[in-house]
């Protein structure tokens, strides 16, 4: 991790650590279960995954934040406010972090087979490959 100025920098090797903190604390074969967003829209037979659930951190992301910098539930909370916009793509992450485009892709490779229903071990692997793309 590289920290500038008590700015907290995300490149591809960080962000694979930070899924592999997150596989860590739920373990390999954990799948995780979206909770609903109370005022969300309805959409029949889908439930966004959200980065907190209720008072601890919620999917793989979001665990992984909580888990290697100590962001807090209620900051995951507050990622979570954005409801038209979840996607780590594009997700404004707090202010003191730094997250290279690059990164943001290996987190979302991790974060879609998490959607889909893979185990947190699998997403890991999937991420890992993907970031042996970038030259880093």
């Amino acid at each position: 991790m590289t920290t500038t100025s008590k700015l907290i920098v995300i490149d591809v090797p960080e962000a694979v650590a930070l899924v592999r903190d997150a596989v860590k604390a739920r373990g390999a074969g954990y799948v995780y279960s979206p909770v609903p967003l109370p005022g969300y829209k309805d959409i029949p037979g889908w439930t966004p995954c959200t980065y907190a659930n209720g008072d601890e951190p919620g999917c793989i992301v979001g665990t992984g934040l909580y888990e290697r910098y100590g962001v807090g539930v209620e900051e995951l909370q507050e990622l979570d406010q954005d409801l038209d916009d979840t996607e780590v793509i594009s997700l404004e992450f707090p202010a003191r972090f730094d997250v290279s485009d690059e990164a943001r892709e290996v987190l979302a490779v991790a974060q879609g087979h998490q959607d889909n229903g893979k185990p947190w071990g699998y997403a890991l692997t999937e991420a890992e490959q993907a970031a042996t793309q970038y030259d880093v």
